[in-house]
């Protein structure tokens, strides 16, 4: 499988949401999160888009992390022939997008169109 990047357009929009805070915050927030998201679920899940330093430790963290996942996956569903050359999409914006711009990115590079 050929390497993928993250794209640096998204890289540059969270290094720019992260920059008003240190590592050290930055660190510690994503630290909340990886709890948050695994052993430590609150039983109303604290809404992370809406504090600016919760957001950007995602954005740095995670959302990198999502967007190479769904790249893999993808991209081995098209290697063994599992993709169509044309499929729907349908986005519910039920997250931040990692997994569009993965699928995106994957689409384009396998010229398969999205409608």
């Amino acid at each position: 499988m050929k390497a993928r990047f993250y794209p640096e357009n998204l890289e540059a929009f969270w290094r720019e949401k992260g920059r008003p805070f240190s590592d050290v915050e930055l660190e510690a927030a994503t630290e909340r999160l990886s709890r948050g998201f695994t052993t430590a679920r609150p039983d109303a899940f604290v809404d992370y888009m809406a504090d600016p330093l919760s957001l950007a430790a995602y954005g740095l963290f995670f959302h990198p992390q999502t967007f190479e996942r769904c790249c893999h996956v993808l991209s081995e569903l098209k290697r063994r022939k599992r993709l169509p050359k044309t499929i729907r999409v349908l986005d519910a914006g039920a997250g931040l997008g990692a997994a569009l711009f993965a699928a995106a990115a994957v689409f384009k590079e396998h010229t398969i169109q999205a409608l």
